[in-house]
């Protein structure tokens, strides 16, 4: 049913504003992963990897200057000749330079043979990881706010070098980097009170200590004077002094692997003075050091792993990684799909167009035209539990299934292989019950035996028939465990009922049209709680239907609007997603991908139902929503779309409908919102406890109310862990990762991220989803792949 508009929907509709933050270019050198962060000024070139000098493969002692717009008009080649002498990098922090002043200095470092870093925030540090597993031998720089957090960082060990402002030299001698990931300390460079002893004594620290580095940030007036002094202190102390890394460990192989661990071992690396100890990475990320040319590696999981090696001397010179992948042995394989029924020749039952004596078996018997039934609703009658019904090919009118016959078991009815059942008419269950129905289709309704026809006169020329599982009231009863499976139908919807399973079908299209316009005669995937009337006025008799469902594997695709619902010349102005909930306990969403949902997202949860004008019984409980795949709505603002746009779906906006809390143990985990899609959490409902969670999910990071539940959003934010954002500099939940602020920041990850053609499998080398997921995962992936419980791969699939 299309739900009508209220001035709560239109809200919850609003199409969200892009972030203007993006990414002017990304500058990948050897030496750090580089990034510029900035606001998207136009025409301005993007600063690429081929614009500026490469540095050095190895990162010995670091010494750098940070450059905002006057220290970069106080280089000359002089003094980029002094600082090139002594091994100096430029250090450009996010927002320092303005477009302009980035292409001068691309430009001038090119020219003067001066290597460049330009680190990124704390909070977009997800992209060293990202970096570094799709390119070995990367490092990363990050850029920390406080001593504080430059502590926190070092202990993920995420990134490989952190900058942190130190403000003072008596600040800096008090910091400490940790093994394997250096800090760098930036100090304040003025002309004026410049002291040489204190100068040295900072010196004399950086170089004592193998894992920090000293960063000068000239400030005030004479600003290339103060530089000058600097250099010329910093030349007096590196003579004699240890500049060269150790060289690379060669021959890295792997011994031995299982699930979890891996021997690791290879050949030593020589320096001009001694070699002190190896360290090891696992995807992109530092695990430990050790003394010795070989280890044992922990804490694999059933996918491949790339695992490097660097060598380190005595004053913290580091060799450039060596790396080999290694696959983990002895994982389970995917399940294998059943065998399918409609394979076998023999039924207890059998059905044909035309209809015969409806004759069961008691033990399955070959095709008997005499004793075919001519209906589903008709096999239905006299199956008995355990029984198998097998439906030939061709043409049918509707289908309309009641009753159970008394069974306490399902009554099983499938397709013929290589036949084809034709429907000029809706498929309907009601008041049925203990009955599953085989389309023959696999994931998706890919190759469905069961087909409805369009739909003729429905004011859409692409209509399908719809799926309807519905109760009939108190009279009627509940349509309970009915299993629908493998057809290619249009719209859809489960209304007063139970246990209901709707698994790997092709649904849709199905387009609204109002009825001023002719009307139409399929359902945008209702999951109804009672509409008022149908208990015959007693809304309450109606306790405990529409619980137990399970809608997985399905295609979801195109219910689209007619231009009456949108433009003034209809009566109605709907909602009409590719799914509308109301009301569920005991829910689940698993393994389904939407596509082309014309109006108020992919899936649209509502407080209330028939206008608000009931109360139900409980509110949403126990509702899990995982391994999805969701897309942006359509919004072309004109047939089929419907001129909205929305959120792919959320829960906001229509809270507090129900007396009751709203949400208790709704888990959201481990889906991808692909095309620039994203999860709405701007309206606050009340949570019981468990309230709300998500996890491992992939999806829009533009709004802290919006991605967050954020800013008074909810008077308590979801529970959040391990989730990934892109298209947005918002990040929010427990050991959050961002991609980038481009809505493309995912292209490289997934084989589609696209809209209307989505794929959310993994690609290419491993990367930021790859392992992220500390929380408890699915116990498998869209595909039905295995996961490992813990350290699983972000959205919807594993690789």
């Amino acid at each position: 049913m299309a739900a009508p508009a209220s001035d709560d929907r239109d809200r919850h509709a609003m199409k969200p504003r892009r972030s203007r933050l993006g990414v002017l270019g990304r500058i990948v050198l050897a030496a750090a992963c580089l990034m510029f962060l900035g606001t998207r000024v136009a025409a301005t070139a993007p600063v690429t990897p081929a614009s500026l000098p490469t540095a050095p493969k190895a990162m010995p002692q670091l010494w750098g200057v940070e450059v905002d717009g006057e220290t970069l008009q106080a280089l000359d080649g002089k003094r980029a000749a002094g600082m090139r002498a002594v091994g100096m990098t430029l250090i450009v922090p996010p927002g320092r330079l303005t477009a302009q002043e980035q292409v001068r200095l691309v430009k001038r470092a090119r020219r003067w043979r001066l290597p460049v870093i330009a680190p990124v925030s704390a909070e977009a540090s997800a992209v060293c990881t990202a970096d570094k597993a799709t390119a070995p031998g990367l490092r990363c720089g990050v850029r920390a706010t406080s001593v504080s957090n430059a502590g926190i960082l070092a202990e993920r060990g995420a990134v490989d070098l952190i900058l942190v402002h130190a403000g003072s030299t008596a600040a800096f001698r008090r910091l400490r980097g940790r093994d394997g990931v250096r800090v760098a300390g930036v100090v304040d460079l003025r002309s004026t009170g410049y002291s040489a002893h204190r100068w040295r004594a900072a010196v004399r620290t950086a170089q004592q200590s193998s894992n920090l580095d000293l960063v000068v940030r000239p400030v005030g007036n004479h600003r290339g004077a103060a530089l000058d002094r600097f250099t010329r202190a910093l030349t007096a102390s590196q003579r004699g002094a240890d500049r060269r890394a150790p060289s690379a460990p060669t021959r890295v192989s792997i011994a031995r692997a299982d699930r979890r661990s891996a021997d690791v071992r290879w050949t030593r690396s020589s320096d001009d003075r001694r070699v002190v100890r190896y360290g090891l990475y696992r995807d992109g990320a530092y695990i430990r050091s050790v003394s010795t040319a070989a280890t044992t590696l922990t804490g694999l999981r059933c996918a491949p792993h790339l695992l490097e090696v660097d060598a380190v001397d005595a004053v913290g010179n580091r060799s450039p990684k060596t790396s080999v992948r290694v696959a983990a042995e002895g994982c389970a394989a995917p399940a294998t799909a059943a065998a399918d029924p409609g394979a076998t020749t023999a039924a207890n039952l059998w059905v044909d167009a035309s209809g015969g004596s409806c004759a069961r078996r008691a033990a399955p018997a070959p095709y008997d035209d005499a004793a075919a039934c001519g209906s589903l609703d008709a096999a239905n009658d006299v199956c008995q539990a355990g029984d198998l019904v097998l439906i030939k090919g061709g043409t049918y009118p509707e289908q309309h299934v009641t009753g159970d016959n008394g069974r306490a078991a399902d009554c099983k009815l499938w397709v013929v292989i290589g036949e084809a059942m034709v429907l000029n008419g809706a498929l309907m269950f009601e008041s049925a019950a203990r009955v599953h129905l085989g389309g023959g289709g696999a994931r998706n309704g890919v190759g469905a035996r069961l087909v409805t026809s369009t739909i003729p006169n429905s004011g859409s020329p692409r209509n399908q028939y719809p799926l309807e599982v519905i109760g009939g009231g108190n009279a009627g009863g509940q349509s309970s465990s009915v299993t629908v499976q493998g057809t290619d139908v249009g719209g859809w919807k489960i209304e007063n009922s139970t246990n209901v399973t709707i698994r790997d079908n092709d649904i849709g299209p199905c387009d609204a049209v109002d009825e001023d316009a002719g009307g139409n005669d399929c359902d945008n995937g209702s999951i109804e709680y009672c509409e008022p009337g149908l208990a015959l006025g007693a809304d309450r008799a109606c306790t405990g239907y529409n619980e137990g469902h399970v809608v997985e594997g399905n295609l979801i695709h195109d219910f689209g609007t007619d231009d009456s619902l949108y433009t003034g010349g209809g009566s109605n102005d709907p909602h009409w997603e590719c799914m509308y909930v109301s009301y569920p306990r005991n829910l689940t969403i698993r393994g389904n991908t939407f596509v082309n949902c014309a109006n108020g997202g992919n899936i649209f949860f509502t407080y209330a139902n028939g206008g608000g004008t009931f109360e139900a019984d409980y509110g949403y409980t126990n509702v899990v929503i995982e391994n999805n795949v969701f897309t942006t709505t359509c919004d072309s603002s004109s047939p089929p779309c419907g001129g909205r746009a929305d959120f792919a779906f959320g829960i906001s906006g229509h809270c507090n409908l129900y007396g009751g809390v709203d949400l208790t143990d709704v888990v959201i985990r481990h889906n991808t919102f692909l095309g620039g899609a994203g999860f709405d959490s701007s309206g606050g409902c009340t949570q019981g406890n468990p309230g709300v969670t998500l996890s491992g999910n992939v999806r829009l990071g533009n709004s802290a109310q919006s991605s967050c539940g954020a800013d008074g959003a909810w008077e308590l934010p979801p529970t959040s862990v391990n989730e990934v954002f892109y298209g947005g500099a918002v990040t929010c939940a427990r050991d959050a990762r961002t991609l980038g602020v481009a809505a493309t920041a995912l292209d490289p990850l997934v084989a589609s991220n696209s809209a209307t053609a989505p794929d959310a499998h993994l690609k290419g080398p491993r990367g930021p989803l790859d392992g992220f997921v500390a929380a408890e995962c699915p116990e498998r992936d869209i595909d039905g792949q295995p996961r490992p419980a813990t350290g699983c791969d972000a959205g919807a699939d594993e690789r």
